[in-house]
């Protein structure tokens, strides 16, 4: 593949020209041996311009023959051909960009919906760290309130149990007391 130059351009131009071969941006480039249409079509329409300017088209009479005839129409035809092969070509450019142009916003559109995800992911995985603590905390507050709440109740039936046996031993007192002063009036009675 040739470099592609205005100088590579022109030179293919040039010799397309001298074959009697209509000097397109497809026939350029074939000549070429490829190359970027985005490049050439400019430079094949630059030849063109400079190829009108310097060799302007004979002014043609209204008295043809059918030979001037059969000629014009061909040169018109041959004009008709390399302006449809330009619109092509540009219409295919256009397409070119427009399909980049979607792939780009596709991408993009890809690059941030991962984004997102990874954030929503990072997030929720901090929102469990957290819940993961709060459990453990809250845990660990259950435990410590289930052994206050035993202490207490072993406080409470001991302070039960305390006051049980005072009055036990109250009781047993008051008993034992008036059991010995029954059991002496009993024996003074007898004697």
């Amino acid at each position: 593949m040739a470099m592609v130059t205005v100088e590579t351009v022109n030179n293919a131009a040039d010799a397309l020209a001298q074959q009697g071969v209509p000097v397109t941006v497809e026939a350029v480039r074939a000549a070429l041996g490829g190359g970027a249409l985005s490049t050439i079509t400019p430079l094949v329409r630059a030849w063109k311009a400079r190829q009108n300017k310097d060799h302007p088209q004979p002014v043609v009479t209204t008295e043809l023959d059918e030979r001037g005839l059969e000629e014009a129409a061909q040169r018109v035809a041959a004009q008709v051909v390399v302006v449809l092969n330009d619109v092509k070509l540009a219409a295919e450019e256009a397409a070119q960009v427009a399909i980049n142009a979607e792939r780009q916003l596709r991408e993009m559109a890809a690059a941030q919906a991962a984004k997102d995800l990874a954030e929503a992911h990072s997030e929720t995985d901090a929102a469990l760290q957290e819940l993961a603590e709060v459990t453990e905390s809250l845990a660990h507050t259950q435990a410590e309130l289930a052994a206050e709440s035993a202490r207490s109740r072993v406080g409470r039936c001991v302070g039960r149990g305390q006051d049980h046996h005072r009055t036990s031993t109250a009781r047993s007192q008051s008993i034992r007391e008036s059991g010995a002063g029954s059991c002496g009036r009993q024996e003074g009675g007898r004697g």
